[in-house]
């Protein structure tokens, strides 16, 4: 298991566990407030977010996917986050 700052990373199992109230501060520190976080059919992390007009959206993507190693793309919407991540399995918790 490798720890990173939301989630545990299980690379014998290509499997990442992620833990939903660090994810929702690590966003806080950007200004970002997370109301829910769920996932799609495809396993990709939605975080549905306080609309903030203020982000300059391009720049934080590429701050984030610098971040997390092993998200593969992250797209922001006014109201959305969707996180793509490159594991087999991921576990909220």
């Amino acid at each position: 298991m490798i720890e990173y700052d939301f989630y545990d990373y299980y690379p014998d199992k290509d499997k990442i566990k992620i833990y939903g109230d660090e994810l929702t501060s690590f966003f806080e520190n950007y200004g970002i407030t997370v109301d829910s976080v769920e996932f799609d059919d495809k396993l990709n992390v939605i975080l549905y977010v306080q609309k903030n007009p203020k982000l300059d959206v391009k720049e934080l993507e590429k701050d984030i996917l610098k971040k997390i190693e092993h998200l593969n793309d992250i797209e922001i919407r006014k109201t959305k986050i969707v996180l793509y991540f490159n594991v087999n399995d991921i576990e909220l918790s």
